[in-house]
């Protein structure tokens, strides 16, 4: 009696392994190929300024979608690090651009 249970359990393990596999291969697959894949040809036709803000604003999105999606509880830490993040985002777009660097000077002597 107890071989059968043991064997029903191995069985059931491996069904779990199996499937839990599976799940980890969709996931590497679609949240890290193709998602990058499709990141990389949409910031072609973005600034580098628009690139850079929707990298630094990840973080935000994916805990309003943790919080959207699965109810997970947004604490106060998170509360003011995710309005920090949009204050500085809001602040590097009010001052505007950094000058551009002076160009150097051409070199004023000759190699001997």
């Amino acid at each position: 009696m107890l071989a059968r249970i043991a064997r029903f359990t191995v069985r059931r393990r491996r069904a779990v392994f199996v499937v839990a596999a599976a799940f980890v291969a969709v996931c590497a697959v679609f949240a890290t190929a193709v998602a990058f894949t499709i990141q990389l040809w949409a910031q072609r036709f973005t600034s580098p300024s628009h690139a850079a803000i929707l990298f630094t604003l990840e973080p935000v999105f994916a805990a309003l979608t943790s919080y959207l999606l699965i109810h997970e509880r947004f604490g106060r830490r998170a509360g003011i690090g995710a309005a920090l993040v949009l204050a500085g985002i809001l602040l590097a777009e009010l001052k505007g651009p950094a000058p551009a660097a002076p160009e150097a000077a051409e070199p004023t002597c000759e190699a001997a």
